[in-house]
């Protein structure tokens, strides 16, 4: 069975696009305080792109405190951001349920 192919957007480089799922990710909760993330190699595998699209992602992610690196063991969720995604969470269960319409 075929997996399927990631699409990207021809507009915008593919790293930013590939920082912002890994972020997205992080944000929906698939990722924890101080959980490792896929390694550069298997995000790039993932997403069917070059080793170094995926270290320049990775980087951008680092710079931005969003991922940080342990020599040797890979990259790691920083907890500040991850209570980041905590508060968004707390804040849409304190906001009570959507309106339907």
């Amino acid at each position: 069975m075929d997996k399927p192919m990631t699409t990207f957007n021809p507009d915008k480089p593919i790293y930013l696009q590939m920082a912002e799922r890994l972020c997205d990710e992080i944000l929906a909760g698939t990722y924890s305080d101080d959980d490792r993330v896929p390694s550069v190699r298997e995000y790039a595998v993932m997403l069917e792109v070059n080793t170094n699209t995926a270290v320049k992602a990775y980087d951008a992610l680092a710079r931005d405190n969003v991922i940080y690196n342990r020599r040797g063991l890979g990259y790691f969720v920083f907890s500040i951001f991850a209570s980041i995604r905590h508060k968004q969470k707390q804040q849409r269960i304190s906001a009570g349920p959507a309106p339907r319409g």
